[in-house]
């Protein structure tokens, strides 16, 4: 069940008229009624009883309306939440391993890199110096792992 449809359900019962709300909503009489339908159809139950002077709820729809209304409350509140977590969501560093050296050297510098950049998500690769050096120039690598200096390091 679509939260924004609930929604559009709360935003008629509160105007008490499909137009207002289809038009707060932007959207047609036609698409916000259809929806509605569509929500109809789902529950098996009328929720609203459309006249020419408007739309009030049925009895089934006064009933439904509480649940509606915390599930619209759930949803905002999850969407949030969501946000949230987006905004504080680790950053990823990339990091060009030296495939020069071997896997035991690799693993301390994995465990080390990650103990030391522990709020940050990493992610690892393994090239020579050369490439590692291209991968720093093209914005692939954040860091990486060389051996000696064949070209000006700046």
């Amino acid at each position: 069940m679509d939260s924004k449809v609930l929604k559009h359900f709360l935003k008629i019962v509160q105007l008490g008229s499909l137009t207002a709300a289809a038009d707060d909503a932007c959207l047609t009489v036609q698409a916000l009624a259809a929806q509605i339908k569509k929500l109809e159809q789902h529950m098996g139950l009328r929720l609203l009883n459309r006249t020419n002077k408007g739309v009030s709820l049925t009895p089934e729809g006064q009933q439904m309306l509480p649940d509606i209304m915390a599930m619209v409350r759930s949803a905002e509140q999850l969407q949030r939440k969501v946000d949230q977590l987006r905004q504080h969501a680790p950053t990823t560093l990339h990091i060009a391993l030296n495939s020069t050296f071997s896997l035991e050297i690799n693993h301390c510098i994995m465990n080390f890199m990650m103990d030391t950049l522990h709020g940050y998500r990493i992610v690892f690769s393994s090239s020579e110096s050369p490439e590692n050096l291209t991968k720093l120039a093209n914005g692939d690598a954040d860091m990486a792992v060389v051996i000696g200096c064949p070209t000006h390091c700046g």
